[in-house]
């Protein structure tokens, strides 16, 4: 029934390749989905359970550090990838896959071993600096799960599939991932009925184990899937080889500058209003416990990741087959601050409660996520159609693999900044959201232009 239900959404998959995308899909599907449950728990555990007032630290501790927190995992997330890439000269891509699902299926098995003992025995059972430290461990293990299981993913997929095969097979994996997302977000609601996060802790762990053993089944059962051809390793897979090329080529070349704004700016708007929002969650008695903080958690990420896939299934298509791309590469930064500025006169009003904030910021979120994952990621890959091969390696590798995180960073000492202080977080927040949205839309302007100049001139960009 599920073949042919793939086969009825997907009838250019031709029938030979249909087992290797649906155990693909089914694999990618398992990675989202835990990263989505893991980083949702992160954020319960590190705000509500890390850092309790009844252990000596101050009331809100978890908020106050979460922007340090953010600051600083991107440079975890660095090392983990100089690691990955050492490993990647030594051992084939799907032993790789063995080789960290079990690193993070055991630290986060650690994780809520330490919380189940929590759970029966209490917080000074546990002791004030080993629950600091799992909030500290969970918050980068989550964030470098995700980074580095989506690198390792896609550099098996790619290694194995041809470009015409890519072509049909790619938009199955990527609607799995979003069922992946949404069935993840899902799982973190049961801590309601279980009475706290730590059981979704070993899930989380079992489901990583699952993709061990689907890899371990696909590379055994798909015919010719490993030769030794794909043996191989490309030279583009080596350590960090052509990202100093592509930070040259931002700074030499204007339309990859213009990529990389377009690229990694939503970030910072995104980490502001989630930032933002999450103050306000944090002391809202509806979700002010570890229970409630939990369940806000949930439904934060099944609305995003419902409206990504409406949107990536419903408008992205349309939108981008009767407008031009200079309208397209628009409408995101333009409805952005359409968001912000209502947001900016409510703050303005001063008629504005905190519920009536809370659910602003919470639709706006939904807004941002949905509009980065389900339209404004496929229309960036248009933009590098009119350059080399080369280039786009070389800067989209680096933008993908850095230059998001830079703009995080940027975010979390913004957040950091103004943390202290709510009514300057948000007015202030505001009005940075609104300055980088302001770049954003002339990079946008430049880039639709040279776009289509580009591929006028059918000449690819070096």
């Amino acid at each position: 029934m599920i073949a042919q239900a793939i086969r009825w959404l997907f009838p250019d998959i031709a029938r030979q390749e249909l087992k290797k995308f649906g155990l693909l899909t089914f694999i990618f599907f398992l990675i989202i989905g835990s990263y989505w449950l893991v980083g949702l728990l992160k954020d319960t555990l590190f705000f509500k359970i890390a850092f309790p007032a009844s252990l000596g630290w101050p009331e809100g501790y978890g908020r106050l550090m979460q922007p340090m927190a953010k600051f600083w995992s991107p440079f975890i997330v660095m090392v983990l990838i100089l690691v990955y890439s050492k490993l990647v000269d030594l051992v084939h891509r799907y032993q790789l896959f063995y080789i960290v699902c079990s690193f993070y299926a055991a630290i986060f098995t650690a994780i809520g071993g330490i919380l189940a003992v929590r759970a029966l025995y209490g917080d000074i059972f546990i002791g004030k600096w080993l629950l600091a430290a799992t909030g500290w461990l969970c918050f980068f293990a989550s964030d470098s799960f995700g980074s580095l299981m989506v690198v390792l993913f896609w550099s098996f997929t790619i290694s194995i599939t041809d470009i015409q095969n890519a072509k049909k097979g790619f938009p199955l994996i990527i609607a799995g991932a979003q069922l992946g997302s949404i069935g993840g977000s899902a799982f973190t609601m049961l801590a309601q009925r279980i009475g706290g996060i730590w059981p979704l802790f070993f899930v989380g762990s079992f489901f990583i184990l699952c993709i061990i053993f689907m890899v371990a089944y696909f590379v055994r059962t798909i015919p010719g899937i490993y030769t030794t051809t794909n043996n191989i390793i490309p030279e583009q897979d080596k350590g960090f080889k052509g990202f100093v090329s592509g930070i040259k080529l931002l700074c030499t070349q204007p339309y990859f500058m213009g990529i990389f704004v377009i690229s990694t700016f939503h970030e910072v708007v995104a980490s502001i209003v989630d930032y933002q929002m999450r103050s306000y969650v944090d002391t809202y008695p509806t979700f002010s416990g570890e229970l409630g903080f939990a369940y806000f958690q949930s439904l934060f990420g099944i609305a995003v990741n419902v409206a990504a896939l409406f949107i990536a299934l419903f408008g992205s298509r349309y939108v981008l087959k009767r407008y031009s791309i200079t309208t397209c590469l628009l409408l995101v930064p333009c409805i952005f601050s359409i968001g912000l500025l209502i947001l900016l006169l409510l703050l303005a009003s001063g008629m504005s409660t905190p519920t009536f904030i809370l659910w602003t910021t919470f639709t706006l979120m939904i807004v941002i996520k949905g509009l980065a994952y389900g339209f404004n990621n496929p229309t960036r890959d248009i933009l590098y159609i009119p350059t080399s091969k080369d280039a786009q390696f070389k800067t989209k590798g680096f933008i993908d693999s850095f230059g998001a995180r830079m703009m995080l960073m940027g975010g979390a000492q913004v957040n950091n900044i103004l943390k202290y202080n709510l009514h300057n977080l948000m007015l202030y927040g505001t009005l940075l959201s609104l300055g980088s949205i302001g770049v954003w839309l002339l990079a946008a302007v430049y880039v639709g232009r040279k776009n289509l100049q580009l591929i006028r001139q059918q000449k690819p960009l070096q």
